[in-house]
This record gives structure tokens, C-alpha cells and sequence, in this order.
């Protein structure tokens, strides 16, 4: 049997002003904002730390780099790793308006920006953090409310609007075509297929055809975790959808996401979560569905 979580409604008026229709911030996130929807369209980046993000009854674990496209409606809520001062997650908002984005549009003809915003919302990865100047050169303009600032901040919008149209269609920040072959980014894709099962660094090493070392080095690299730590943060995300979605016991969860010992399970998640699983499934409040 699922179950359905609590879903706030942010809306509009909350965060722009009757004559705004762009928003900037950058925020260090907590376990205070309630899993929520809004009436708005929202581009979010990831700028620092480490943590979850729960969006469309998923559930990820993101770092520096990442990048989500959210649509107006859908529901979702960013959380640090750890509920642990130490354990920070900078994100960067750009919220806007139906009408902003119609504006966009209309002055970008040759690209479909619509499209970019699919109702289930879409995931970007960029790995050379290329984002993130633009995104300061935003909110100084949002900020800073001097002559020309409105001009300004839409055309950098404009901007970062291209710039994400050219990562999803495999191209760079220069429009040019990117190489596909990357192995590191398997070997993350296989991780999130098989989270459960018994993963080695061996096996994926040798499924990237280099050696362990350099595969450590390398996804190190990518992902600021090691590839103990990157599995053991996939394995938890999942035991969190199970957690929120099902009404399944914490020893099964524990199970259907790889662990075997359920006092291991159990120090895991509280390291990475900051709570015992039982808090944790209390804490982001679902609620059961009827019969």
C-alpha cells in the first residue's frame, strides 16, 4: 500500500511583487521548508554542499553542479545530507512568471522553451560549473535595483535560458557538440540501476575499462563522494522514497535497499540524514491514501 505526502502550496505573491516577475536567491537549506508545490516556474542550482532532492515522488542525491528545471505544480523540497550544522546545501532560485517565460519565448524564436519545462521536470548535470557565474551576475542585478538592472537581469535570463537549451540538446556552454563518451557518468547511471545489489569498485572500474585507482580518482572527482560513500548516499535516497511511498516496516526497507544488517542500515542513514528512519518517515509528514 503507498502512501501520499502533505504537499504546501508556494505561492506567487509570496515571492515576487505585483510588478516583479523574476525572482533570484541563494539559499542554504534546511528541514523546515515542507515539501511543496507552486504556481510558478523555477530553475534551481545546486552551488555548494551535498544533500537530497525530493521532487516528483523521487527522490536524488545532489551536489555542486546540479541543476533542476521545475515546472508550475510540481511538488518537490531540497534537504542538506545531515541535519548537522556542518552539512550545508547552497542553492541558487530563479523563479519566474508563466508571462516571463511567454516573453522569453517570443524573443527566442528558434528554440521551444516550453518543451524545456516537461510536467515531471527535468535533471541537468553541469559538470564544469559553468552555471554559477551566471547565476551570481543575477542576483547582483536582482539585488542591486540600479539603472538598467531590469534590462539587465532579463537578458542574462535570456542567457541562462540558451545556456540550458544547448546542455540538454548534448552541447556546451559555446553551442558546441560535447564528446559522449563518458564513462564516469555510467558508471553513476549504473550505481542508480543497481543500488541494491552488490557493487565493487572493481566491477565498475572494470566496466569503465581503466583501473580501480584512476576510476576512484576520477569519480571522486565527479561527484565529491567516494564510491563507497556515492553508493551508500544512493542506497539511502532510496530507503527515503520507500520510507515516504510504502508502508513497509524499516527492516524491509533496509532490505529492498541493500542492506543486510538493519543496525548498520540504521547508523547509515543517520549519519547521511541526520534521523533514525522512523523520525525521518514521521518528519516529512505522509499521510496514508485510502483503501
Amino acid at each position: 500500500m503507498y502512501m501520499e505526502r502533505r504537499v504546501g502550496l508556494l505561492r506567487r505573491s509570496e515571492l515576487l511583487g505585483e510588478e516583479e516577475s523574476l525572482f533570484v536567491n541563494r539559499v542554504e537549506e534546511t528541514f523546515e521548508l515542507e515539501y511543496h508545490s507552486h504556481d510558478f516556474y523555477e530553475i534551481a542550482y545546486v552551488s555548494g554542499g551535498r544533500g537530497f532532492h525530493h521532487w516528483g515522488g523521487r527522490v536524488v542525491p545532489v551536489s555542486k553542479g546540479d541543476l533542476f528545471l521545475l515546472p508550475i505544480g510540481l511538488p518537490h523540497v531540497f534537504r542538506p545530507a545531515s541535519a548537522d550544522e556542518g552539512e550545508k546545501l547552497a542553492v541558487y532560485n530563479c523563479v519566474f512568471s508563466e508571462s516571463l517565460l511567454r516573453k522569453a519565448a517570443e524573443t527566442i524564436e528558434d528554440i521551444d522553451l516550453f518543451v524545456m519545462f516537461e510536467p515531471e521536470g527535468k535533471q541537468i548535470r553541469d559538470t564544469r560549473w559553468m552555471i554559477e557565474p551566471l547565476y551570481q551576475r543575477m542576483l547582483e542585478e536582482y539585488k542591486g535595483k540600479s539603472a538598467g538592472s531590469s534590462g539587465m537581469l532579463f537578458g542574462l535570463f535570456l542567457q541562462l535560458l540558451v545556456q540550458l537549451h544547448r546542455f540538454i540538446c548534448g552541447m556546451d556552454v559555446a553551442g558546441k557538440p560535447q564528446n559522449g563518451d563518458d564513462p564516469i557518468q555510467d558508471a553513476i547511471d549504473y550505481i542508480g540501476r543497481h543500488a541494491a545489489e552488490n557493487l565493487t569498485i572493481r566491477l565498475l572500474a572494470e566496466r569503465c575499462g581503466m583501473s580501480e585507482r584512476h576510476f576512484f580518482r576520477l569519480f571522486k572527482s565527479r561527484t565529491g563522494h567516494s564510491f563507497l560513500e556515492y553508493v551508500q548516499h544512493t542506497r539511502i535516497r532510496m530507503s527515503c522514497e520507500l520510507l515516504l511511498g510504502t508502508r513497509h516496516k524499516v527492516g524491509t526497507v533496509a532490505e529492498m535497499a541493500g542492506y543486510r544488517d538493519p543496525q548498520s542500515f540504521h547508523q547509515v542513514f543517520k549519519k547521511i540524514v541526520g534521523m533514525t528512519p522512523g523520525d525521518y518517515r514521521k518528519k516529512e509528514g505522509a499521510v496514508t491514501l485510502g483503501q
